[in-house]
């Protein structure tokens, strides 16, 4: 194959999985965080909240440590937005998973939205301001039913701006809906949640320019 055409099916190759999940909200994105999860940029980039985190077998496993009674959970600092957190996820010995984003600084700490899936095969979402015994999240919209295989790679795609929120499961839209705490507040952090076992891996950021 020719040098051009293989830089061209190479380059359209990059497009395709950049945008496979065909954006609801955005007409443009840019991609802010492309991470693969590897030990060196866990250490680098990563803020363990609660439960355990490690390196194996190719990607970072959250453990829940029963004693804290609260999921494990770590979190990236990224100033955002308007955008989109996709994340790669296995279930390993778990019935739900939870990603997102916050607003973590010295002075204050907001959990504002969340994306939960679980064993069972159900997606919501809930949102809301408050950390610790002052978060008060509410859900969006309804559960929505979908298919997860535990022990298998799923891809989870969340977009948001304002209060739309719009989740792919598996590069298809399964959810939109509009939440009714204010979402127009600054966010910086991208949160990572597991209950039980569960492994992680490229999760990414785009920041996103409306329709």
């Amino acid at each position: 194959m020719p040098k051009f055409c293989l830089l061209l099916s190479l380059l359209l190759s990059f497009t395709i999985q950049a945008e496979d999940f065909k954006s609801v909200l955005f007409s443009k994105l840019t991609l802010e965080v492309d991470d693969p999860l590897t030990e060196s940029s866990w250490m680098e980039n990563w803020k363990k909240a609660k439960g355990k985190f490690y390196f194996k077998n190719d990607a970072i496993v959250g453990e829940e440590l029963p004693e804290e009674h609260h999921v494990a959970g770590a979190g990236r600092i990224i100033p955002m937005s308007s955008g989109v957190i996709q994340i790669e996820f296995r279930l390993d010995n778990s019935d739900m998973l939870q990603f997102g984003h916050d607003f973590s600084s010295e002075d204050k700490k907001d959990h504002l939205m969340r994306v939960a899936i679980t064993k069972a095969g159900k997606l919501s979402v809930k949102a809301g301001l408050g950390w610790g015994p002052t978060t008060k999240m509410e859900p969006v919209g309804k559960p929505v039913p979908i298919k997860v295989e535990e022990g298998k790679w799923h891809t989870a795609t969340v977009e948001f701006h304002r209060q739309k929120i719009v989740v792919h499961f598996d590069h298809i839209k399964v959810f939109e809906g509009e939440a009714t705490a204010n979402q127009d507040v600054e966010k910086n952090r991208i949160a990572l949640q597991a209950r039980g076992l569960v492994s992680f891996r490229n999760v990414k950021f785009w920041q996103g320019e409306v329709k």
